[in-house]
Parts: C-alpha cells; structure tokens; sequence
C-alpha cells in the first residue's frame, strides 16, 4: 500500500475512533437503557411510603431530601402563563415546604460568596439558559431540596419522592432530565455536575445552539455525567475500592418512568405551555431525537461511504498519475495531444494534484516533463539511431536529462516544442553551450 493510502486509512480510523470515544457516553445509553430496580422510582415504594404515612407510622420511611422547592427566573416577575403553575406548586405544598424563587441578583450573590471560583465560565456562558442550567446544580447542591421548572405544573404533593437520596425524570430518547430533580445536600453526583460543568463549558457543537446547549449545561450533560458515575459502581472487581462502591450504592440516584412524571393518573406532574429556551433548530432536533437508534446506525454508514469514496477517488487519480509517469517515447502517438499543444483533461488533473503535492512539500515529478520521452541508456538509443526521422543526441549538463531522445516523426513537432520550453528554463550557460553543440 502507497504511503498516501496509509495516511488516507489512518487518518479516518484515527477520526472514527475519536467520534466513537466522544459520543461512548451516548452508545452506552443506547446499549444500556435504565431499566434496573435499584436505579428506578417504584410504585411499590410510593404505595409504601403512602401507607405509612397515613398509619402515622412516619418514622418507618425517613425523608432524606429536605422540603425546599427552588424556582429560577431572571426577576420577581414571572410570566402570566407560569403564574399558575407556580402558584399550584406552592399551595399543594404550603406550608410544609419552603419556597425560593431564585433571581440573577441573587445568582451573583449566591456565586461570589458559595463559588466565587465558577463566576468567570458563569458570566461567559453564551445563552441565558446555560446560566440557568448551571444555577440549579449548585443551589442543590449546597441547600438541597427539590428543583421545578417553571413550566411543571405539580399534580400531587412530592413527599413520596424524599425517601430517596436523589432521583431525576426519564427524557425521551435517552437519560435523564434536568427539568425535575431532588437531592440531599452536598449529593456526590451534584458535586460532579458542579465540577464538570467548567469543562463541558467548551463543548460548541457546529454552533447550533440547541445541541450545544444541551451537551454543555442540559439534559444531555446530565445525563452522561450521572452514567459516568453510575458506571463506578459497575467497576468493583476491576480495581475500584470497597469505600467507593458503598458511597455509589448509598447516594444511588432514582428516575422517575415517563408515566410517573405526566399524562397518567397518579403522575406528579403536567405540563404548562410555553418553553423558554428551544430555537428554531429544536424542531429538528426533535424529530431527530424520535429516531436516534436510526441517525447513529446512519452517521456511521454515511462515514464509511465517505471514507471509500475518497479512497476510491484517490487510487484512480493515483492510476492516472502513474499512467503518464510511466509513458515511454513510443508512447507519444496514443496521448492525445491537439493541434494547440493542450492536454488531456485527465493530465490537468495530475497536474493539480502534483502542485498540491509540492505545496505540502511531498517529493513529485513533473508531469509536463514525465511526458516527454525517458531518459534512454546509450545502448537503447544506439540501436535506434539508425531509424527514419530521429535524432539521437547523447550530451547531457548539470541538472538537465539528456533532451533528445527519439521521437516518432508523426508528434516530432510537438516534440520539438517541448524541447524549447524546457531549454527555455535551463541556465543561460547551458542553453549556449546547447546552441553551440546543435549548430556543430
């Protein structure tokens, strides 16, 4: 195999390995949907928690997660839309649970005197809602509690979801969602989201707004950071430490199935109109999303398609490029040469990557003289000296290769056009000593 070929070969296996590496994450959800006991919100532990209740048995089931529902928004000014589903949440709780609505005053307060280290990726996230996102990770983690967007609307009261140590929503196509989420203070897994968010902070993906505010503070970002630690857990055996799996196993987090979180009887929440922060592009993305199973099996055959077709282009340039290097004199009567001395379209094409291999600085030889005849050993043009309307002549300079070689009569003058544009770049010394030699 050319070494152009290898390069071509490694270079894409080198990229494909990369793009596998960085969407791993995304495969695994893929391969290994959230569907374990220990990992789901169980209707037999809210019956349970229910029933002891109501037997005024409350010591039995202990709420981890404290009473504290967390809101964000820009003012004190909510829009009319959310005003109602606000307010349902605060009354269905009231008084029993405390309330804050979390405003970009307080934001700044809050950071400067919490987190002072985050403040300069805060004030560089591009979009509103990166900031948002980021807000309610650290509020959580330092007050704990339970977070609502303002567009969840609560159905019923929360307290069956505070015997757990955290828990989230099942999103659709895959992972989990930021959109609810409760936890105990200082939770393990929030003080990852926290510490990765300076990170993921860099993520710009092709400049759509929508994935890349997904993948940088969103739902996806959430998501991977939990499958990353949940994955801990899975490692015991491989070298990971007794102490770590006891901390995974006791802060396991809890995801609530889709029927649970809305539009059954019994969910804990409905749905207001009106969505803050999806762009035009979120359409798309949607419908991409119904079908992500499909779009990665596609990404992966359109990329293989890709890297054949350039491997594919490549060899037959390389052919035609080896196809005029190697024409011999004899050679002449088959290049198709017109009248005006042009050349074929497919020689333009060797040219072009010839030049482009000389701008890279890749060792070439020149098709415009590869063309001409081959340089011949004395006794090839020996024996053909005696031929009809040929000249054979034997002096060779510095840096030239010997010019006269034997040309059929039918393109010697083409032939003989060629000579002089070469001659033509040749030291002026040569080319008298040339003159000197063809006039003797």
């Amino acid at each position: 195999m050319r070494l152009e070929s290898k390069i071509l070969l490694y270079s894409h296996v080198l990229l494909m390995m990369y793009l596998i590496y960085f969407f791993s994450d995304l495969l695994f959800m893929m391969v290994f949907p959230i569907s374990d006991d220990k990992d789901l919100v169980l209707d037999r532990d809210i019956n349970k928690y229910i029933t002891a209740h109501q037997d005024e048995n409350k010591d039995d089931i202990k709420n981890l997660i404290p009473k504290h529902i967390h809101q964000t928004y820009k003012t004190d000014e909510i829009p009319e839309h959310w005003i109602q589903a606000q307010k349902q949440c605060i009354d269905l709780h009231y008084p029993d649970y405390n309330y804050t609505l979390w405003t970009d005053y307080m934001v700044h307060s809050f950071l400067e005197e919490k987190y002072a280290w985050f403040l300069p990726t805060y004030d560089a996230y591009e979009h509103n809602i990166q900031r948002a996102d980021a807000l309610r990770y650290f509020v959580l983690r330092e007050y704990g509690g339970i977070y609502i967007d303002l567009d969840d609307v609560c159905e019923r009261k929360l307290d069956p979801l505070l015997q757990y140590p955290a828990f989230f929503r099942k999103t659709s196509p895959l992972g989990v969602s930021n959109d609810v989420m409760g936890t105990v203070p200082n939770h393990p897994l929030f003080v990852e989201f926290t510490e990765n968010l300076e990170r993921f902070s860099k993520i710009n993906i092709l400049n759509i707004p929508y994935i890349t505010i997904m993948f940088s503070t969103g739902p996806m970002f959430v998501s991977v950071v939990y499958q990353r630690w949940i994955r801990k857990s899975w490692a015991y055996g491989l070298g990971l430490n007794k102490k770590t799996l006891e901390i995974v196993n006791q802060f396991r987090p809890r995801v609530m199935q889709p029927y649970q979180y809305k539009n059954s009887i019994g969910s804990f929440f409905s749905i207001a109109e009106g969505s803050s922060w999806h762009t035009d592009d979120s359409n798309i993305m949607f419908i991409l999303g119904a079908h992500i199973t499909a779009c990665v099996v596609g990404g992966f055959i359109l990329f293989f398609v890709i890297f054949y077709s350039e491997l594919l282009v490549y060899t037959l340039l390389q052919g035609v490029i080896r196809n005029y290097n190697n024409q011999d004199a004899n050679d002449l009567d088959t290049m198709n040469i017109n009248k005006q001395g042009r050349f074929p379209f497919q020689l333009k094409i060797a040219r072009i990557i010839n030049k482009t291999k000389a701008l890279f600085g890749i060792s070439y030889t020149n098709l415009t003289e590869d063309l001409l005849p081959s340089h011949k050993t004395s006794e090839q043009t020996s024996t053909q000296s005696d031929l009809p309307n040929q000249t054979c002549n034997t002096n060779t300079f510095p840096g030239q290769s010997n010019l006269s070689s034997p040309v059929p009569s039918a393109n010697k003058y083409n032939y003989q056009r060629h000579q002089m544009r070469r001659q033509s770049n040749l030291p002026r010394e040569i080319q008298t000593q040339l003159q000197k030699s063809s006039s003797s």
